[in-house]
């Protein structure tokens, strides 16, 4: 993550007087979807959305309020015709700015993501795993993505959701990775308010998961191809019931909003509307 002079004078600030700043602010946008992924409800999370001139908006407060980085997440954004007026907005203002999709629409829409930080393409495995999650054909999208993307010098991570139908093929999954010059996050089925009832049908063992943890630490002490950080990575070696020293910043440097504004933190919502 690059951080100009402006960002790291208000990130010091931030944690040095310990205040409460929207620092780094990811934005569901949307929770329509195109696919239909076994671990996700997403598309039966219906919700109003803020119009294109509310999240402009939006995206001037947080910025005054000492945002640093957006990302935006769905759902699919990319089924949101003004999500590249909403990316040069922020990233004119001197916002970071990534954004998750599937990959679907990154061909059609690729002048639309120049103004990106990062570009992040889920891979949910090799391409038989991704699709018995996904749909037939969402593999080669991606790839597509993640190769139009790349020849447009777009910054390109994948991630990568750790379950048990992918666990035993993540070694050949990074080497397909590092071939295309991508780097990799991770992050385990987690049952958030838009995961399925399926979830658990996806659930690793915790011997496995531990195992492929490990794994992805060893790696990443001697590869830059892994993306999650290190603190994150020894923080998943509890999951799935986490110690209770481990402190989250949510409501303190980050923050989640919904498609309507409304902001939440992991485990509840709040009474806050923003745009």
């Amino acid at each position: 993550m690059t951080l100009n002079f402006k960002n790291i004078l208000t990130l010091g600030k931030g944690l040095l007087l310990r205040r409460r700043v929207p620092l780094f602010v990811t934005f569901r946008i949307t929770t329509r979807c195109n696919m239909k992924c076994r671990y996700c409800d997403s598309i039966q999370c219906r919700t109003e959305e803020m119009n294109t001139e509310q999240i402009l908006n939006m995206i001037d407060e947080l910025r005054e309020l000492g945002m640093v980085k957006f990302g935006i997440t769905g759902g699919e954004p990319l089924l949101r015709e003004d999500i590249g007026e909403i990316i040069d907005h922020a990233q004119q203002k001197g916002v970071i700015v990534t954004l998750n999709t599937n990959g679907s629409f990154v061909p059609k829409r690729i002048e639309d993501l120049l103004g990106l930080h990062t570009l992040i393409v889920s891979i949910d495995g090799l391409e038989k795993t991704h699709e018995i999650n996904r749909l037939r054909g969402s593999f080669a999208s991606a790839m597509q993505a993640i190769k139009t993307a790349r020849d447009r010098a777009l910054n390109v991570w994948s991630l990568t959701v750790i379950s048990k139908d992918n666990v035993s093929e993540l070694d050949e999954l990074i080497d397909l990775m590092r071939s295309m010059r991508v780097r990799m996050l991770f992050q385990p089925v987690e049952e958030w308010d838009i995961h399925s009832d399926a979830v658990s049908e996806s659930l690793p063992s915790k011997q496995e998961f531990r195992r492929t943890i490990d794994k992805l630490i060893s790696l990443k002490k001697k590869d830059k191809i892994i993306a999650t950080s290190m603190s994150y990575l020894k923080l998943l070696h509890s999951w799935p019931i986490y110690p209770g020293f481990a402190r989250c910043d949510v409501g303190r440097f980050s923050c989640n909003i919904m498609p309507n504004g409304d902001v939440i933190s992991l485990k509840g919502r709040h009474n806050w509307r923003i745009g």
